[in-house]
């Protein structure tokens, strides 16, 4: 009974090596040979990637460039070594650095929760308790916020 959703993340399409590219439809341009998504079936941003493709009328138009990777900050990868041109990843992963990126508008999928429980067995309990009163607070909401998540 203690689970609580303490943050949702943002997805991003990181293209470091292409500025030009501004949005999803964006993706279609030949320039973009290889398209970096995290394996849906394993990792909720390229779960999220798909349904954007898709509720953007684009999946068709790209999937044949698309590239699994097994986790999002694989598919950062990808693109950070030039082995990618675009790939959708968390954009608490690229906040801050250097690179070209934009946000996916999340209207185009289910949302990307970040939650956390105590353990009940655990013997932390008092602190467990603290540090989720800490991350419902304002302090924590600031910080998260400015690594990315909403």
């Amino acid at each position: 009974n203690s689970r609580m959703i303490y943050a949702r993340g943002q997805l991003a399409v990181w293209a470091p090596a292409h500025p030009e590219l501004r949005s999803l439809a964006g993706l279609t341009n030949p320039a973009i040979r290889v398209i970096v998504i995290a394996k849906p079936e394993l990792a909720p941003y390229g779960s999220a990637a798909v349904d954007a493709l898709r509720a953007a009328g684009l999946w068709d138009k790209v999937q044949s460039r698309v590239v699994y990777a097994p986790s999002v900050s694989i598919t950062k990868q990808f693109a950070d070594t030039g082995n990618g041109d675009a790939a959708f990843t968390a954009s608490s992963l690229v906040a801050g650095e250097t690179g070209h990126y934009f946000l996916v508008d999340e209207k185009l999928h289910k949302p990307i929760d970040q939650a956390l429980c105590i353990v009940k067995d655990s013997k932390e309990q008092a602190s467990a308790r603290a540090f989720t009163h800490f991350l419902a607070g304002p302090t924590a909401g600031a910080i998260l916020k400015r690594y990315g998540y909403l």
